[in-house]
């Protein structure tokens, strides 16, 4: 019985307390040390990835710049070969159908008809990407771009010539009677 007041006493011991209260404490100073050591491991991998950012914005170097304009440079020069071979094509085409215009065939001028105005809109295609192309390019070189504004304009010159060229070849079909 002694033995057992001597335990049930000990519970009221302010030291016994005290003893409970400092490992709830070390737990929770644990788990504050824990959650500390995670926002500063966040905070680092966020100013790594910050720095790492602000390091690829850095402005290219002028033989990345002159490496980009000579692909740039090529694609439009394949762009602009290609262009001539299908203005050529569509001359070649529409020869064709004002030929087979005069044999008055509805059905033979509807299906050309679509297949040239199908072919302007590819045409169209090609040069709104042309243009696109070419506004990237002068934006990446430094100085004057003076050259673009006539570029620009021969490449919206050809355009508006092709939808012309559309509104004609919807305009045969057999809609509109053929001659």
């Amino acid at each position: 019985m002694a033995v057992e007041e001597e335990t049930e006493g000990s519970l009221d011991d302010p030291r016994v307390k005290l003893l409970a209260q400092l490992k709830t404490s070390k737990i929770l100073l644990a788990i504050s040390a824990v959650i500390s050591i995670v926002i500063v491991s966040i905070m680092a991998t966020g100013m790594v990835v910050m720095f790492m950012r602000i390091d690829s914005l850095k402005p290219p170097t002028e033989a990345e710049i002159l490496t980009r304009f000579d692909e740039l440079s090529e694609e439009l020069l394949r762009l602009n070969d290609f262009r001539r071979k299908e203005l050529l094509l569509i001359v070649e085409l529409r020869a064709e159908m004002d030929a087979i215009r005069k044999d008055d065939s509805a059905e033979v001028i509807g299906k050309i008809s679509g297949a040239l105005s199908q072919r302007e809109a590819d045409f169209q295609q090609l040069l709104e990407t042309t243009i696109s192309g070419t506004t990237d390019l002068a934006r990446m070189i430094q100085g004057k771009r003076d050259w673009t504004k006539q570029h620009q304009q021969k490449l919206q010159d050809l355009l508006a010539a092709s939808k012309e060229r559309q509104l004609t070849f919807s305009g045969l079909g057999p809609a509109s009677g053929g001659n």
